[in-house]
């Protein structure tokens, strides 16, 4: 089931959504529920993304995955805190 509704949009609030769905390839109704389901999605779109998001969990690994470069960045990162920047160039 669909419900209509009507709304008014100041002028350039319409010019720019009309430039984006043209942009996008879309009309303007069809933007606007695109946009609209960005804003506010519905649980079965929420369920969507989610599951698509989870195919791809853990398909990225780190170069070291065990974090061993921690003690490096540490080093690097007290290096940072300590210096005054003032040093000529």
């Amino acid at each position: 089931m669909a419900q209509k509704i009507t709304i008014e949009l100041p002028d350039d609030l319409y010019q720019s959504a009309h430039e984006a769905a043209v942009r996008a390839g879309l009309d303007l109704e069809a933007w606007l529920i695109r946009q609209t389901g960005y804003a506010a999605p519905t649980p079965e779109m929420r369920r969507s993304s989610l599951e698509w998001l989870m195919k791809h969990a853990g398909a990225a690994t780190p170069p070291d995955a065990d974090n061993s470069h921690n003690e490096q960045i540490d080093r690097d990162l007290a290096e940072e805190y300590a210096s005054t920047h003032n040093e000529q160039a």
